[in-house]
């Protein structure tokens, strides 16, 4: 007879972003998103928070690369309770958004992200370790500041129309004297 075994481990899965009506490019808007623990394991007591990150990008699909997305929030979260089998919470974060973009864009929430690479690179998700923990080695046991869980299903996106809208200066009177000789320096108001 076959046995199948597996890992009880938490899974934080981001179940739900709610972006603005309308967004402006330049200004500031808030997005909205929830994270729930889809498991039956709590993330484990001494994971003291972990951190969400909120990304802005014009592909359709999660590309981690600088140059085609922007980092729009980190957002640390507390593991006060901890956060049980089956919970969830949900954020409002306020972010700016670029200066002169228009069209569509998409919103890509991650939650419990670590270290300081965009999601998608190494060494982002752990996939295994040495197995030895030091609680007293800040340096050596990340799971104080990173939840221990499944990490492979942790971004959602969400679509978010920008409008484009800046400053649009026009020039509405110019005064010119009538006559000008040349070489002369002209007074323009």
């Amino acid at each position: 007879t076959a046995t199948d075994v597996r890992d009880r481990i938490p899974d934080l899965v981001v179940t739900d972003i709610t972006p603005p009506a309308v967004a402006y490019s330049g200004e500031k808007t808030t997005i909205r998103y929830t994270v729930t623990n889809a498991s039956d394991q709590p993330i484990w007591r001494h994971t003291q928070y972990w951190t969400d990150r909120i990304y802005l990008s014009k592909d359709p699909t999660f590309i981690p690369d600088p140059q085609r997305v922007t980092l729009l929030a980190e957002v640390p979260q507390a593991n006060t309770g901890p956060l049980a089998a089956r919970a969830g919470y949900t954020r409002d974060v306020e972010v700016t958004l670029p200066r002169g973009i228009g069209g569509d864009y998409y919103l890509y929430v991650f939650a419990n992200v670590t270290g300081d690479s965009i999601p998608g690179t190494l060494p982002w998700p752990v996939l295994g370790g040495s197995g030895i923990a030091d609680l007293n080695d800040p340096q050596g046991y990340p799971y104080d500041r990173y939840a221990y869980e499944f990490s492979l299903n942790n971004m959602e996106r969400d679509l978010l129309p920008v409008v484009y809208r800046e400053p649009d200066l026009r020039v509405t009177n110019l005064l010119v004297p009538g006559t000008v000789g040349a070489g002369e320096t002209v007074p323009v108001t």
